[in-house]
């Protein structure tokens, strides 16, 4: 099987996950590694001081990265800079939105030129930030990576707490939707009720889908306006959700690496071992 890593976003907290992801998911699934990395200036540039074991296969960076261009666009087209939306209720930074979505598009279009310039396709490609942690066990991963996939793509679950019966996943696929940071119990719960009367949830900092399917995604940013004149709430999973299945992409929730979020200036816990 032939194995990639897609990453999106910025790369501040590198210098803390750096090993946990070697280790955990480059290493263990012998992935190339893509993307285009935002960053700021006098932002430091870990992907170029840390050995990646030439796994390196085609990163740009981005250093006219300008929050500005979202706010723009945001305004512009007459967007809402903020949705209040949830369980319980938070504002959404739709600029943020918009910002990651860019991020989100730019990497898998640098993806699917190189890999269309060098004719290289992959087996599973993982999208997903440098900031996450993950545990040594278990890898439930690895059913996934040593399966073959079909226009599907699946997403993390495990940043929840651990459920009650592991298979519910397998047994009733999650919905698309829209819920909180908190309980798993609380996460079924607490869903949004959309246009189409579809509960449900989705999580969008660990996808893994076959090479056809993660390059859907290179659309995503310019499916913004679209989604909103729809009607689709300005937020991140739904977002992402409704663009995939949009698409056509068969989405589905599994049980994956436990992992977390390390951010520079807090930590916030997904998973209740933590």
């Amino acid at each position: 099987m032939k194995n990639a890593i897609i990453f999106y976003g910025f790369q501040r907290s590198l210098n803390v996950t750096y090993l946990s992801l070697m280790r955990n998911i480059i290493n263990r699934y012998d992935c190339d590694i893509y993307g285009e990395i935002p960053m700021t200036e006098n932002e430091r540039n870990y992907f170029n001081e840390k050995k990646f074991n030439n796994k390196i296969k085609f990163l740009e960076f981005n250093k006219k990265y300008d929050i500005n261009i979202f706010r723009k666009f945001i305004l512009d087209n007459g967007l809402p800079k903020s949705v209040f939306s949830g369980s319980p209720k938070r504002n959404n930074d739709t600029v943020k939105l918009a910002s990651m979505f860019y991020n989100i598009s730019q990497s898998i279009k640098s993806f699917k030129k190189y890999t269309k310039k060098n004719n290289l396709v992959y087996d599973h490609v993982i999208l997903t930030r440098p900031d996450l942690m993950y545990e040594d066990q278990p890898f439930h991963l690895d059913k996934i990576m040593n399966s073959t996939l079909n226009n599907e793509l699946y997403f993390s679950l495990t940043w929840m707490s651990e459920p009650k019966f592991p298979n519910y996943c397998e047994k009733q696929p999650p919905r698309v939707g829209e819920v909180a940071h908190d309980t798993y119990y609380d996460k079924l719960l607490h869903c949004l009720t959309y246009k189409k009367g579809e509960n449900g949830l989705f999580n969008d900092q660990f996808l893994i889908g076959d090479h056809k399917s993660i390059l859907k995604l290179s659309s995503l940013y310019d499916s913004i306006l679209p989604m909103y004149k729809d009607n689709i709430i300005m937020d991140n999973e739904t977002m992402i959700a409704i663009h995939l299945i949009r698409n056509k992409i068969k989405v589905r929730g599994v049980w994956l690496n436990n992992f977390k979020i390390h951010r520079i200036k807090r930590r916030k816990k997904f998973n209740s071992k933590y």
